[in-house]
């Protein structure tokens, strides 16, 4: 077993802080530590995650010594440095952003809106008028530092340009009204999954749908009793992501498939019949995109789309000589 970094007492060095957006480690469950020569070290809860890493190596300009962390420990940390950050516009709470231009009352992108709103307790600015495009809404997404753009569902061809133009996390749905039913989460077996998950357990404790966990295997064949075992790193996920949704009444089913990691998304697609898909985008989203871009040939009534995104926005630090201090424990 892997030893586990105890970030107590650790001291972080305040330049890496300033170049990483506390929003993009909490997504990633990653915190840079320190700098020695070109070679950075970061406590990670998923230090198999290639993508993070190449992430935190862009913004660093620096080779990642992924370090082994326990999730707890590292969420206590990040509950410390969230004082450092300075009381200021660009440290509030990001909101969510919906466009609905000419959208009815009741119609089902109202009713996401508003679920995950309660589920942020952050307010939801609403664009509604017909001249603004959708494409300057992502723009206004992204220049806002909002968490969430909330948008008519597109055309399928467009999904997966979409996906990719947004910098932020992006839900499109349908602008009809009937309830969703069935709910698929694709679970990457990253931090990313955290945030993917609470969101569409929400969204189905709402619509009183059905939730589905297709935990993707994006390397060799799916080791059943690794995934069932709680002393594996996937099987730690596994229970992690399913307390999540039974803390909102939630009882999800496990769905395991074979092949490339495109394929096992798209021929669980196929063949269930799932109205939303929800899945986590690492980097710029590339990913996600292909997997859309594949969805949208499927002959399936697809309502909603949730791509969750790592955010690149950061923001100031209180004077940083009280760093040290304010990350031990008292």
């Amino acid at each position: 077993m892997a030893t586990i970094l105890d970030l107590t007492h650790i001291e972080l060095d305040p330049e890496l802080l300033e170049r990483v957006p506390l929003e993009l480690c909490r997504y990633h469950q990653a915190l840079p530590l320190a700098r020695e020569d070109s070679r950075v070290s970061v406590a990670m809860v998923y230090p198999h995650n290639a993508a993070a890493c190449a992430m935190l190596a862009e913004l660093l300009e620096a080779e990642i010594v992924p370090v082994q962390t326990d999730a707890a420990l590292l969420q206590e940390t990040f509950e410390r440095l969230s004082l450092l950050f300075a009381a200021s516009p660009s440290s509030e709470p990001p909101q969510l952003l919906l466009y609905a231009p000419d959208v009815p009352e009741g119609a089902l992108l109202l009713r996401l809106a508003q679920t995950l709103a309660d589920e942020e307790a952050r307010p939801c600015t609403r664009l509604d008028s017909p001249e603004v495009p959708a494409a300057a809404a992502l723009t206004t997404a992204s220049v806002s530092r909002c968490r969430l753009c909330l948008l008519p569902l597109p055309k399928p061809a467009e999904w997966g340009d979409v996906a990719l133009r947004s910098s932020t996390s992006l839900l499109m749905a349908a602008t009809d009204s009937p309830r969703l039913k069935q709910i698929l989460v694709v679970l990457r077996g990253h931090g990313a999954d955290m945030q993917a998950l609470p969101w569409a357990a929400a969204i189905a404790r709402a619509e009183a749908a059905k939730l589905a966990l297709l935990v993707l295997n994006e390397t060799s064949g799916c080791d059943l009793h690794a995934l069932l075992d709680p002393e594996t790193a996937i099987g730690r996920h596994l229970v992690a992501v399913t307390r999540l949704a039974t803390a909102k009444g939630i009882e999800p089913t496990l769905r395991i498939r074979q092949g490339e990691p495109i394929r096992q998304i798209v021929d669980e697609a196929a063949t269930q019949r799932y109205d939303m898909v929800a899945l986590c985008a690492e980097s710029w989203g590339e990913f996600a995109a292909a997997v859309l871009r594949e969805l949208a040939a499927l002959p399936v009534d697809l309502r909603a789309l949730l791509i969750c995104k790592p955010s690149r926005f950061s923001a100031p630090l209180k004077p940083l000589r009280t760093t040290k201090r304010r990350l031990h424990r008292d």
